[in-house]
């Protein structure tokens, strides 16, 4: 069961420590606010981190090419200055109002203690994926270099029940990227089925 925090008085809190949480203790520290940034991994950095650290990146603005884990690097070093506190190893499940009119957060205690431990193995999704018995649409952001077109096929091609959609002017974070869009081919999808 998921425990509350005690209240603790903060600025401003960050869910999630990958290059987008990162880049906020930042941004945050310039306008003088000092932030908290929450994480279910053992250590910040997201997916560039857990699942490709290796993998070069390219559309990161003024560096032609990236490694997943230099750009993490990177957003910490430029964070240092803010002093951002990390809680690192759980998960919020529940934010809600507080009386006073401030924010508390719920989190897992399962989770944080499974990271304590140190990451795992990636799970082989692929028998989950294939068993899936109900309309599934896939969601790719045309120039995202996390799904790639082939691995979009051969999702498609292990899943009968799959539809595929690509959005332009999108990579991965598809719904942020090109929101009108992406929202209309969900819209479209689920209005079929």
């Amino acid at each position: 069961m998921p425990e509350t925090l005690e209240p603790t008085p903060v600025e401003a809190v960050i869910i999630g420590a990958g290059p987008v949480g990162l880049f906020q203790i930042f941004e945050l520290g310039l306008l003088g606010i000092k932030a908290h940034i929450i994480d279910s991994l053992a250590q910040p950095g997201g997916q560039c981190t857990e699942l490709y650290p290796d993998k070069p990146i390219y559309d990161i603005p003024a560096l032609p090419i990236c490694g997943a884990q230099e750009l993490i690097d990177r957003l910490l070093e430029q964070a240092k200055p803010f002093h951002a506190t990390f809680h690192l190893g759980q998960e919020v499940t529940e934010v809600q109002p507080l009386p006073n009119g401030k924010i508390g957060w719920r989190y897992d205690l399962a989770i944080r203690e499974q990271w304590r431990q140190g990451p795992s193995t990636p799970e082989d999704l692929w028998p989950a994926w294939r068993n899936l018995s109900f309309p599934t649409l896939i969601v790719r952001g045309a120039t995202s270099d996390i799904l790639s077109p082939e691995a979009a096929q051969q999702m498609l091609a292990a899943q009968p029940h799959a539809r595929e959609v690509e959005i332009p002017q999108a990579a991965h974070m598809v719904f942020e990227d090109n929101p009108d869009t992406f929202l209309a081919a969900v819209r479209a999808f689920l209005s079929g089925h």
